[in-house]
C-alpha cells in the first residue's frame, strides 16, 4: 500500500517537472518538447543510477538554496529600485524598474 501512495504522488510531482524540463529544452537546445522530456529523463536516471538517491538529496538541497538566495536578491533589488510591468514596446522590453532614466 505505501509503494502505490508513493507512485501516486510521485506521478503528479514528476508530471509538470518533466514538462517543464522539455519547455526549457526546446528554445535552448532546439529540440522538439518531446525529444527534451525524453532526454532530461534520461539524465536524471542515469545520475540516480551512477550516483545513488543521496545524489539526489543533494542536488535538490543545491537547488533549495539557489532558489531562496536568488530570490532574496530579486526582491531586494525590487525594494530598492521599485517595480512595474508594462506592455512591451518596440524595444521588447515588458518589465522595467523605475528610476533615472
Amino acid at each position: 500500500m505505501a509503494g502505490i501512495s508513493t507512485l501516486a504522488v510521485s506521478i503528479f510531482y514528476l508530471i509538470p517537472q518533466m514538462v517543464g524540463a522539455g519547455v526549457l529544452v526546446q528554445p535552448l537546445l532546439g529540440f522538439p518538447h518531446w525529444v527534451g522530456v525524453m532526454l532530461v529523463g534520461a539524465t536524471v536516471n542515469l545520475i540516480v543510477v551512477l550516483a545513488g538517491m543521496v545524489s539526489t538529496t543533494w542536488v535538490q538541497f543545491l537547488k533549495g538554496s539557489l532558489l531562496v538566495v536568488f530570490s532574496t536578491i530579486l526582491t531586494v533589488l525590487i525594494l530598492v529600485r521599485g517595480f512595474t510591468a508594462e506592455e512591451g514596446g518596440a524595444d521588447g522590453h515588458a518589465f522595467r524598474t523605475r528610476g533615472p532614466p
